[in-house]
């Protein structure tokens, strides 16, 4: 009778699982799936970057196998395109886009810049619908070039944070810091390398930049 009772307790928990995860619609379903593949890849990206330079193969490489079977289960192709514009397919879209920048990062961590920086484009591109893994592979790719010495390239990268997204998050109207100071963080850089006329220019782009910004801004309101 015990065992009888242990084997109901042992179907029911999976099947109450599933009924709490929203098994009957099919969006629900995605996100739960694709929140907890990602829930699994950071949680394997934090083992490797406690010390990256002596993380274990393996534990690299189950990181890296988790980033890859979530962006395969949910592709950029199927969830960011005009048929999947609803708020369910936009999270999971996000989900699977963060996937996929936890691979780059885990290039990064691993000296494989090339590789990263590589990922970090094709994040940015395959996404672009996706504001927030835009963004941030945009931004990643700014820092990751500024770490490297790469200083032309990062500048390059963050004025085209400064003139390809928006000030403020179009859904929630939130602002969008990296957006705002990438001008300035690009100016930095000049100044770091003694080219202050290039860092003065930079600047003068980015108050038209605010002003345009803020025109926006106000014609949004009205």
């Amino acid at each position: 009778m015990r065992g009888a009772r242990c084997a109901l307790r042992a179907c029911a928990l999976p099947a109450a699982l599933l009924m709490l995860a929203g098994c009957g619609d099919p969006g629900l379903w995605a996100r739960w799936r694709a929140e907890r593949g990602l829930a699994r890849a950071e949680r394997l990206l934090a083992r490797v970057q406690v010390n990256p330079r002596l993380a274990p193969e393996s534990d690299v490489a189950r990181a890296a196998a988790a980033c890859r079977r979530l962006v395969a289960e949910f592709p950029p192709a199927a969830w960011t395109g005009p048929a999947a514009r609803s708020p369910l397919a936009r999270e999971v879209a996000t989900a699977s886009g963060h996937g996929a920048l936890a691979l780059a990062r885990l290039d990064a961590l691993r000296g494989r810049t090339g590789a990263a920086l590589e990922g970090y484009s094709r994040v940015r591109a395959e996404w672009s619908a996706v504001l927030p893994v835009a963004l941030e592979a945009a931004v990643s790719r700014a820092r990751l070039l500024e770490q490297n010495g790469r200083v032309d390239e990062a500048v390059a990268e963050w004025m085209g944070v400064a003139h390809d997204f928006p000030p403020a998050d179009p859904q929630s109207g939130r602002p969008l810091p990296e957006v705002m100071d990438a001008p300035l963080f690009a100016a930095r850089d000049r100044l770091a390398r003694g080219e202050r006329a290039a860092a003065e220019s930079l600047l003068r782009d980015a108050e038209e930049i605010w002003t345009d910004a803020a025109a926006r801004e106000r014609g949004r309101a009205e």
